[in-house]
């Protein structure tokens, strides 16, 4: 969850955005687009939502609905126009004014690289945006010489390299990665964001491009840790549009087996994660049984560095066999990763989740912010 702003009552005295949100207010949408001149324009923004997801390659990205300006003056005439997708980007953010709290702002909702620029014209023309954060274009901008990463390197150093060579001018975040590399070779036909996707992960961290466009390295979330950063019930202020949950044992996994088999080593690792609570349902002594994961990773080069990878991917998964769904009144401040509490009694919700994917709405009367969940498990 991102730091809570305050906004201030009729006395000057501050209001904490949650005390806010349910009321009624005007949401709005500010994005300013830089084309690869480096030359800044403001977008109006009509429509559209941002889609946040923790388990896909490209973690953030964007359809826009834009007004096509006077006598259509916005809609791309060519390959260099400001709105062609050859390299322009949009930086989104999302804003609320509060009849009566001034003070209120916007929050960035990422930095995005346009992809598809759709065109309709039926009497009139309508322009739409798709866009990605930029690990698709790391994905795309393959290398066409082998990279090598010396033996020692620290492993986010090593991810920072090569995405700054596919991404020059990439803003990096501190990191605090311990592991070092073997000897790395990267070959010219792999995929740039998966390798620093996979080194990541060999070392229970995560990689992606943050709200702000900066290059996060970072450790897997741990769901144990913390108290629910928000909780949404029922009552006169409750901010829920709707709810629902499912069980079910699919894929439903309560351990985590890795093994390494990285040249540099004399015998393969091997490190294992279970679910170790004899109160959980999914208990891996229990009537539930083994349902292990299996991992494989040529880039584990010690016992540390797996058994800190196991972990990681034991709390990716962990709490999967419960789901739940949360479409609320659109809250800017949320995150992939925020740990939540839902109380819905009717439907039998009294749930401390874990936040995987959100989408917000951009746009007047575009509806609510959906929330992917699923349920809070430790180890």
């Amino acid at each position: 969850m991102r730091a809570e702003p305050q906004g201030l009552d009729a006395n000057g005295l501050p209001v904490p955005f949650r005390q806010v949100i349910g009321r009624p207010h005007r949401a709005y949408a500010f994005a300013e687009l830089t084309d690869p001149q480096g030359n800044v324009a403001t977008l109006a923004i009509t429509g559209g939502s941002v889609s946040v997801n923790r388990g896909a390659a490209v973690r953030r990205s964007c359809t826009l609905s834009v007004s096509p300006g006077e006598g259509g003056s916005a809609i791309p005439a060519g390959a260099r126009s400001p709105l062609a997708p050859f390299g322009s980007t949009v930086a989104l953010w999302y804003g609320i004014d509060v009849p009566g709290v001034p003070g209120t702002s916007k929050w960035p909702l990422g930095v995005f690289r346009l992809s598809q620029v759709p065109v309709e014209d039926q009497g009139s023309p309508t322009l739409s945006l798709t866009a990605y954060d930029y690990s698709r274009t790391v994905s795309r901008n393959r290398l066409t010489a082998p990279w090598i990463v010396t033996a020692g390197t620290n492993y986010g150093a090593a991810i920072a390299g090569l995405v700054s060579n596919r991404l020059p001018g990439t803003r990096v975040r501190p990191h605090s990665v311990a592991a070092t590399t073997p000897l790395l070779v990267v070959d010219p036909e792999e995929d740039p964001w998966k390798v620093v996707t996979d080194w990541a992960t060999s070392c229970g961290q995560e990689v992606y491009f943050d709200a702000e466009g900066w290059l996060v390295i970072a450790p897997e979330p741990d769901p144990e840790q913390g108290l629910p950063t928000w909780t949404y019930t029922d009552g006169a202020d409750s901010v829920i549009v709707s709810a629902g949950k499912t069980m079910s044992d699919e894929p439903g996994y309560n351990g985590v087996v890795l093994t390494s088999e990285s040249t540099t080593l004399a015998t393969p690792l091997r490190a294992e994660v279970w679910d170790a609570d004899p109160a959980s349902p999914t208990y891996h002594l229990g009537v539930y049984g083994k349902v292990p994961k299996f991992v494989s990773s040529p880039y584990v080069a010690t016992q540390a560095q797996a058994d800190a990878a196991a972990l990681a991917e034991y709390r990716r998964s962990a709490g999967g066999t419960e789901q739940l769904s949360l479409t609320i009144v659109p809250n800017p401040l949320h995150q992939v990763g925020d740990i939540i509490r839902v109380v819905r009694p009717l439907s039998k919700i009294d749930q401390t989740t874990v936040v995987d994917s959100m989408t917000v709405p951009l746009g007047p009367g575009s509806g609510g912010m959906t929330l992917g969940c699923r349920a809070r498990r430790t180890q």
